[in-house]
């Protein structure tokens, strides 16, 4: 049985570094390790050029060699990314190249053979801007190969037995359900995974799975266990993109919609929602001030070309220059996803990482030379206001009621698919009880609080259900 893995390592370049050592020491070290001890194993990796600079500043260069020492033996099948994990539908279209550009700039100074045929999105987002970028993104080779995207950019169910293309350009689509069983533990035994692999295709056909490295050990303590377990089955033909792409002959051309990972397959509206919603105010306040902070780089008359794309002798820069050459390298890394994503409510939040978005991107319109008084003021408020806003929020106990609502309505759009199958209710109370037993044993105590509330209200449901019948 065919079955491409792909596993996604990231870390916002706003980490701690006692939580990302724990990450390094958890997850990345021991996964590697299960692919280094078995030549059979092999691996779509994405790791974005953030990470690899972060990993090498604390000293892990005998993970980088590990990794670059995989590659070069065929086991790891490197795919490029955002280097900073910037959500590409709100950035303008240099920006995007920029981040490519950077991310395989980076890369390549770090791993011996990186050279990326394929291309991950930050959360699986396609719009059309991003996609017309990625697709003519002028490389040293001729350019990207395929893209990765999630199911809901497609109409219907996954052909396992074809590739999707759209203008050229080769289309993965991840599997959702089988990657959510890896990622969640929700079968009863580890052979139900290999079955229901086994029972989603046919021979000649692949599945397509992809998951986050840091759920393997840091995000589920003993998990790695598991991704030891998928490594040595003998029932499993480990194959990378790259091979798929001569394997597999058929293709299916497709007009994508416009998608990310986080949107349920029942519901496909506002799929950019939980990075750039108008209804929330913390998001217009952070696109405020990011569209400030690239004014301030680009209409300052000291930016120069930068040495990450073109090389340069940079030590006949002028001061001013200078300062400018670091405020640009501050953007790059203040774009990371996070800060937007965790303002959403929906249902995570996190006031730490959207202050230090928010503190960065005030500091780039600060540093830039020539910026205008009045625009430095105008940074400096709307990184106050984005905080005041965020603090009122939590005192007035609006973020529990966002992600209250999230969960209710999500879970109900849930129910309400689900009315036709009998079991409907039975399978969800199942399945939210397992993500509840899984949140409390990772201390994710407000997650399994919000789950054994959301049980409790379906099991209401079912008994008015059964009344009203």
């Amino acid at each position: 049985m065919n079955w491409t893995n792909l596993i996604f390592i990231y870390q916002p370049p706003t980490q701690k570094d006692e939580i990302l050592k724990k990450v390094i020491e958890e997850s990345y070290i021991p996964l590697f390790n299960v692919i280094k001890n078995n030549k059979n194993a092999k691996i779509n990796l994405v790791i974005n050029a953030g990470l690899t600079e972060t990993l090498y500043k604390l000293g892990y260069t005998g993970l980088l060699d590990t990794i670059s020492q995989l590659s070069l033996q065929g086991q790891i099948e490197f795919i490029d990314t955002p280097a900073y994990q910037a959500f590409l539908p709100m950035l303008p279209k240099k920006e995007i190249e920029r981040q490519i550009l950077l991310n395989r700039k980076i890369n390549k100074m770090y791993f011996k053979n990186y050279e990326p045929l394929g291309f991950l999105p930050t959360a699986m987002a396609y719009d059309q801007k991003s996609f017309d970028v990625i697709k003519n993104i002028r490389l040293e080779s001729s350019g990207y190969k395929y893209i990765l995207l999630d199911e809901t950019a497609i109409n219907g169910k996954i052909d396992h037995s074809c590739i999707y293309k759209n203008d050229g350009l080769d289309i993965f689509i991840r599997d959702r359900a089988s990657s959510f069983y890896i990622l969640t533990a929700q079968m009863e035994k580890k052979e139900d995974l290999i079955s229901s692999f086994e029972n989603k295709i046919k021979n000649g056909e692949f599945l397509y799975t992809g998951e986050d490295g840091e759920t393997f050990g840091h995000q589920r303590i003993g998990y790695i266990k598991m991704f030891e377990y998928l490594y040595n089955q003998k029932s499993l033909h480990y194959i990378l993109f790259k091979d798929l792409i001569i394997k597999i002959k058929k293709r299916f051309d497709i007009k994508p919609n416009q998608s990310t990972w986080t949107v349920p397959l029942y519901n496909e509206q506002n799929s950019f929602e939980r990075w750039m919603s108008k209804d929330n105010k913390i998001h217009q306040l952070q696109q405020r001030l990011l569209n400030l902070a690239f004014k301030s780089v680009y209409n300052s008359i000291y930016q120069i070309e930068d040495p990450y794309i073109v090389d340069i002798d940079y030590t006949y820069l002028q001061e001013r220059e200078k300062t400018w050459l670091k405020a640009r390298y501050l953007l790059d890394q203040s774009l990371y996803h996070d800060q937007f994503f965790f303002a959403s409510a929906k249902p995570v939040w996190d006031i730490e990482m959207i202050e230090r978005g928010a503190y960065n991107l005030s500091v780039v319109i600060d540093l830039v030379p020539d910026t205008e008084k009045s625009d430095k003021d105008k940074g400096r408020s709307y990184y106050e206001d984005i905080i005041l806003t965020a603090i009122a929020w939590e005192r007035e106990g609006k973020i529990k009621k966002l992600s209250s609502q999230f969960f209710l309505d999500e879970r109900n759009k849930e129910i309400s698919n689900k009315k036709a199958d009998p079991n409907g209710y039975d399978k969800a109370i199942k399945r939210l009880e397992k993500e509840m037993y899984n949140a409390s044993k990772n201390r994710e105590y407000d997650i399994a609080d919000k789950l054994k509330t959301r049980i409790e209200e379906i099991k209401q449901e079912k008994l008015n259900l059964g009344n009203k019948n």
